[in-house]
């Protein structure tokens, strides 16, 4: 290689899709042949004497910006790529004031490079530069696309794919190349320049090796001395896929090794499509887990949202390895189908009522209740027997109706002879007063027993 590739990131911002990126180029140009601070700074060692010593070994810097890498700011809210000791503005700077190539690598969902005029003057000429963006969906066919870029740039190390073959039939391989480097039989000069292990397989499994790039994850390409291959591809684990592949290659001969892997890009298979439109359908609380490979695991109709998070997690990690939060849907509090015929029955029982929904859908209620406190606690308790984060949607505290037992009394107090009232709770009870010689007593009285028949905020609703 002409050069060493040199990624620059903020860890706040893009530390994950960082390593992605510079995973995949290892596996391209070779892990000596990409630095990015995560693993290549050993300890003991000055930042500012490996910054240079990296960047006076590279050809291309990869500067990686996510959504935080403008803004990002230090504990006294200061943004940091207005410090001038600030490392990703070093590093940056660094490479724009050699000259570097230098190209911005957009990531997290960062659709432009900044402007000139948000970027401190040693970064502006950073905002002219050619941009690459890698989205999760796209990121084998971008990343694919970068790494040519970047391959324009650096040239391409032949030896790195083959330092997987190792010990004896590494030695093998290597006597074999020096041979077709040299003199062939009879002293004629050998000119075939190989470049990559590629040049080594036979045309059938170079035919192979082109159409199994095309595959999903899990999958792996074996190669062997004498030309031979073997792959998998479509495994539910990395360690299967290598060794399908491995086990395919020994068919042919003994000195097998791995020349390529693809775990995934998080790419959706079909079949998991298909399971996410049906899922979508189903009642909240629920969680859909997507696994690197593109399998998929999901919770649906769960209590809380963490617990179905962390299950339909799980799940597919105990399966198929790496894994992360596709969709989580907590809940609009919108009523499930038996909530919402349950409702209008709630609405003709008798006051104090109050009706509470989770945000699930699932919902509790409660009715003839002395007061509102004491209603709201029993629906709210009914609800979160089912679901969580419930609310009170519904209440009715009464109107003060005379109803149930209450008219039949209201008509024998009509019947007696003096002076009395007629006192109705606001949610049901009531109370009648007779034969008082004032009103003020005759509502004493009524109110009085009005609430010793459970009545709420009783008033008198009739005198005589």
């Amino acid at each position: 290689m002409r050069g060493r590739i040199f990624i620059s990131y903020r860890r706040d911002d893009s530390a994950s899709q960082a390593l992605n990126i510079a995973q995949y180029l290892e596996k391209q140009f070779g892990a000596s042949n990409v630095f990015i601070d995560v693993n290549r700074i050993k300890s003991g060692e000055a930042f500012p004497e490996v910054l240079k010593k990296r960047l006076d070994e590279s050809a291309v810097v990869l500067a990686i910006i996510g959504p935080n890498w403008l803004n990002a700011s230090d504990a006294q809210g200061n943004r940091r790529l207005d410090d001038a000791q600030d490392w990703v503005r070093l590093e940056i700077a660094s490479a724009l004031r050699r000259k570097m190539k230098v190209i911005p690598v957009l990531v997290g969902g960062q659709s432009a490079p900044p402007k000139a005029t948000d970027l401190p003057e040693p970064l502006q000429a950073l905002s002219a530069q050619h941009a690459a963006v890698i989205t999760t969906n796209g990121f084998r066919y971008e990343m694919a696309g970068l790494a040519g870029d970047v391959r324009a740039i650096v040239g391409r190390d032949w030896r790195t794919p083959l330092l997987a073959a190792g010990g004896a039939a590494m030695i093998v391989l290597i006597a074999w190349l020096a041979v077709l480097a040299g003199v062939g039989p009879g002293g004629r000069t050998v000119t075939t320049a190989t470049t990559s292990f590629e040049d080594l397989l036979t045309q059938g499994c170079r035919t192979q090796l082109a159409d199994w790039r095309k595959s999903r994850a899990f999958a792996a390409f074996a190669f062997a001395t004498n030309g031979s291959c073997g792959s998998s591809r479509d495994k539910e684990k990395v360690a299967e896929a290598r060794d399908a592949a491995l086990d395919a290659c020994k068919k042919s001969a003994s000195d097998c090794r791995i020349a390529e892997l693809i775990e995934g890009d998080w790419t959706m298979r079909p079949e998991c499509e298909a399971f996410y439109a049906e899922w979508k359908s189903k009642p909240p609380i629920k969680s859909f887990a997507l696994a690197k490979s593109g399998h998929c695991y999901a919770i649906d109709n769960s209590n809380m949202a963490d617990t179905a998070r962390l299950e339909a997690l799980s799940g597919c990690e105990r399966v198929y390895g790496t894994c992360r939060t596709h969709d989580l849907q907590q809940g609009n509090w919108e009523m499930v189908d038996e909530c919402k015929k349950a409702l209008p029955e709630w609405r003709k029982k008798p006051a104090t009522r109050v009706f509470a929904v989770a945000r699930s859908g699932s919902c509790g209620e409660s009715y003839n209740h002395v007061n509102l406190d004491e209603a709201t606690k029993v629906a709210l308790d009914e609800c979160a027997k089912t679901g969580s984060e419930c609310k009170v949607t519904e209440s009715q505290e009464g109107n003060w109706e005379i109803e149930g037992e209450c008219k039949d009394l209201a008509q024998k107090w009509t019947r007696l002879r003096g002076r009395g009232s007629f006192a109705v709770g606001k949610s049901g009870g009531c109370g009648y007063s007779h034969e008082y010689n004032s009103a003020g007593q005759a509502d004493t009285e009524a109110l009085s027993q009005c609430r010793q028949n459970q009545g709420y905020e009783c008033k008198i609703v009739g005198r005589r």
